[in-house]
């Protein structure tokens, strides 16, 4: 991607994808029942994700979704175990920023 592009924001379709993708991680990692206190921080750092999605360029957004996965599995509420479950399905639902 040129420079351009990266500063570019999500097109229609692409901010539909990206609320998929919240969705589906939600979903996901609610059914793995993970203790609360983490899935309040995970969710309000989603619903973060899926509000600035809108307003900010492609690689800020990128950067953002990075450092909001990095500062949930940061958290010592996570379990070794908990913070691999929510890194592979990160990976998984994200492939916008692949």
């Amino acid at each position: 991607m040129n420079t351009e592009e990266n500063q570019s924001h999500f097109t229609k379709s692409e901010l539909l994808e990206i609320e998929a993708s919240i969705i589906q991680m939600k979903l996901r990692l609610a059914a793995a029942s993970l203790p609360q206190h983490p899935m309040t921080l995970i969710y309000e750092q989603l619903d973060f994700l899926g509000a600035k999605a809108g307003s900010s360029g492609r690689s800020e957004w990128k950067t953002l979704a990075m450092a909001s996965m990095l500062t949930i599995m940061d958290s010592r509420d996570l379990s070794p175990q908990n913070r691999r479950l929510l890194w592979s399905v990160f990976r998984q639902v994200f492939v916008i920023i692949k």
